[in-house]
């Protein structure tokens, strides 16, 4: 009875085979051959491969999983493929691309990145910190902002004082006094109440001497927060 190879269903040649075995070889180392060869095609040459280790498809491969590494180890969102990882952080850096903008808009100097061009405004911001110095070393009386102070003094260049005086009501006091700052007592002076609970006290009378206007009011100044108004002038 005849047999074959389970692979390639090749003949097996046995010793009650006649004249016709020869043949059937033949046909087998025919397949065989093609196969291989067709099987070799496939496959490639080994040398030709782009890895470190040539020797087999599996070192190979095994290289190349083993430098992509755990996809489970991701921090993306997608898993599943390298390709979907990647195509994840593309869509984010366009997002960002988008929001920051394009570099060369950047009205500083330094236009390279984003780093250098913030590292050159606050350098500006620390030499004009420098150049303007402490607000609380300022000798005027109003020491909150720059455009404040020389307004003061402009005022006073002016034999004029005025500006917003703003303090906290504790429920009982019912006097303020303001500063005007011009040495010497005020021909003139006005106060305007300019908050809501500045208007509920309602201003009694005001006195003036060389140092402070002084409001006195109806009623106890009501307890808050920065809660008292009062818009001033004096003239000297």
């Amino acid at each position: 009875m005849a047999s074959y190879t389970p692979n390639y269903n090749l003949y097996l040649p046995n010793e009650n085979d006649d004249i016709e075995v020869a043949q059937s070889l033949s046909d087998n180392f025919s397949k065989i051959d093609t196969q291989i060869k067709n099987r070799a095609s496939e496959i490639g040459i080994l040398s030709n491969l782009t890895t470190t280790s040539k020797s087999n498809l599996v070192s190979a491969i095994n290289e190349h999983d083993s430098e992509i590494g755990n996809l489970s180890s991701l921090t993306t969102s997608n898993k599943s493929t390298v390709v979907a990882a990647i195509n994840e952080v593309k869509g984010k850096a366009d997002a960002n691309e988008t929001n920051i903008g394009t570099l060369s808009n950047l009205t500083t100097t330094n236009k390279n990145s984003l780093v250098e061009a913030v590292n050159e405004v606050q350098g500006e911001v620390n030499t004009n910190t420098t150049n303007i110095g402490t607000l609380a070393s300022l000798n005027t009386s109003d020491k909150t902002s720059i455009v404040n102070a020389i307004n003061e003094v402009n005022n006073k260049l002016l034999s004029i004082a005025k500006g917003v005086f703003t303090t906290s009501g504790d429920g009982s006091a019912t006097t303020v006094n303001i500063a005007h700052g011009l040495g010497v007592v005020p021909s003139f002076y006005q106060v305007q109440a300019g908050s809501a609970d500045a208007g509920t006290a309602e201003i009694s009378y005001i006195t003036a001497d060389a140092t402070n206007i002084t409001v006195t009011f109806k009623t106890a100044l009501p307890a808050g927060t920065n809660n008292i108004t009062l818009v001033w002038r004096a003239e000297s």
